[in-house]
């Protein structure tokens, strides 16, 4: 267990409290969505579940109190957690405070955005802005030191790696694209960056000059966050009307999520990532 959970209704706080363990165990899981559906909620794409209380080793967690969220996200954001090593759980807890982050969904889109660097080996940083002669000088260190030369970043850049040409750095044009790369990924705010990750993993990628043109238009893409598979992706399309059908809500219990969002995938493409479902726009945003 990463962490426990005391969760009700907000819109009902008479139909009691229940204690969540997370991860749920997979023994565990019908039985305890069974109880929170008793109590109308557990809903597997609203945020219905009121945090009353939260028993975790994460202390920027307790931010989840007093919030709704959903059962499946506070699940998933546990079975992140608990493939981390004890660095990764550093800085997680660190990077969260740092970006003062207070939602669920940021919790778990940090999980991926910040990555260890321990998962890539060790190698010499260079910070991007940087002169060609900065540059000049990091890769004479390589070359003594004979470690292994590749691109790579932080946040949501990390996608980066076998993804750029490292050939990019002898060249003052090479540097002078990494430099305006550098520029664009600094001014995302943690929305956009979301975006721009999910999009570096369901796009065909082959070269820098296809990251910059990414970065440049992020407009083309949409994003929806949390959701991972086809069931996923059709209950949002359920909630937010946008599955063809207007269902009433009287049978939402009875769709099957998973093939209208399988229909939804197969006319409109798009790609699963960790952090949501990333497609191009059918109207791009100006």
């Amino acid at each position: 267990m990463k962490y426990q959970a005391v969760l009700g209704s907000k819109a009902l706080p008479g139909v009691g409290q229940i204690t969540v363990p997370f991860p749920i165990p997979d023994s565990e899981y019908d039985h305890i969505i069974g109880m929170l559906e008793n109590m109308s909620i557990g809903s597997p794409t609203v945020q219905d579940c009121w945090v009353l209380e939260l028993d975790s080793p994460y202390p920027i967690l307790n931010r989840l109190v007093a919030q709704s969220v959903n059962v499946d996200e506070l699940d998933y954001l546990a079975k992140r957690l608990d493939s981390f090593s004890e660095g990764e759980n550093i800085k997680f807890e660190a990077m969260a405070s740092k970006l003062n982050l207070s939602s669920i969904r940021d919790f778990i889109n940090l999980t991926f955005l910040y990555v260890s660097n321990e998962y890539y080996g060790e190698g010499i940083p260079i910070p991007f802005p940087a002169t060609a002669e900065e540059v000049r000088k990091e890769l004479d260190r390589l070359d003594a030191d004979g470690q292994p030369l590749f691109i790579r970043g932080n946040g949501p850049v990390w996608h980066f790696e076998d993804r750029l040409d490292p050939a990019a750095l002898y060249q003052e044009t090479g540097v002078e694209k990494l430099n305006r790369l550098a520029g664009l990924v600094d001014a995302m705010d943690l929305d956009a960056q979301k975006v721009f990750a999910g999009v570096l993993r369901a796009e065909s990628v082959n070269g820098l000059d296809d990251i910059l043109d990414i970065a440049s238009n992020l407009g083309r893409y949409e994003f929806i966050e949390c959701v991972t598979s086809n069931k996923e992706l059709g209950g949002w399309l359920v909630e937010h009307g946008q599955a063809g059908v207007d269902f009433p809500k009287e049978v939402w219990p009875y769709l099957d999520y998973a093939g209208i969002g399988a229909a939804y995938y197969a006319d409109h493409g798009g790609a699963y990532t960790p952090n949501g479902y990333v497609k191009r726009r059918e109207v791009v945003q100006t």
